[in-house]
């Protein structure tokens, strides 16, 4: 058995029941209600859960996808959840799959909630969130890139047949964790053969895109 988080599991409790369920309670929903207040003046701004007992805000900016939002408000250092958050079933109740959501607790402030409402109050949002995404995209291909030079020298190491394409998928599939990059490449290597982009297809059970055309015809 986990003995030591028991343990830490039960410190927990005390930490939290020294400061009080009630009064954290009560502090969440003091924020939720401030948060609401500040942000329904936000111009664009959909709020989707005014009146709920809990200390979560869901939103969007209207015609602006959630992620976008959410990678936008990073750059700021406020992080905020975006996508279904789990709740799949939730497109049915509101008719949007995707949202962002902040998430208020006993250590959260009122000046947080003014520094998000300050950014989300910028004029020129939509723009800025449109280049925002740009720069992020610009910045994950670099580093992807990056990645796949790291894999090419260490195929080299390998006296393995690296493409560079090949290279670039595996940083791709791997969303650029190495670890995850180095496990594929080794799998393309247990092929014996030079590793193209259909050996990485291949190795990581991607579907070509003949199946997929065969598929969509025969439907």
């Amino acid at each position: 058995p986990n003995i030591a988080a028991v343990i830490s599991f039960g410190s927990v409790i005390k930490y939290i029941n020294n400061i009080g369920i009630e009064k954290i309670q009560k502090y969440e929903q003091e924020l939720k209600e401030y948060a609401i207040e500040k942000l329904k003046k936000v111009k664009d701004i959909i709020i989707y859960n005014k009146n709920t007992d809990s200390g979560i805000v869901v939103f969007n900016i209207d015609k602006v996808f959630s992620q976008d939002t959410a990678v936008f408000l990073n750059r700021f250092n406020i992080c905020v959840r975006s996508g279904n958050h789990c709740a799949k079933i939730l497109k049915d109740e509101i008719g949007i799959t995707n949202t962002c959501r902040a998430s208020f607790y006993f250590y959260n402030t009122k000046e947080e909630i003014d520094k998000l409402v300050e950014v989300l109050n910028n004029p020129n949002l939509k723009d800025e969130i449109i280049e925002s995404v740009k720069e992020n995209h610009k910045m994950a291909m670099n580093l992807l890139v990056k990645e796949s030079k790291i894999l090419k020298a260490l195929g080299e190491n390998e006296n393995l047949e690296l493409s560079n394409d090949a290279a670039l998928l595996i940083a791709r599939i791997s969303d650029g964790a190495l670890r995850d990059a180095l496990s594929i490449l080794d799998q393309c290597a247990g092929y014996n053969e030079p590793i193209t982009v259909n050996t990485v297809g291949n190795a990581a059970g991607l579907l070509g895109k003949d199946y997929l055309f065969e598929i969509s015809d025969a439907l």
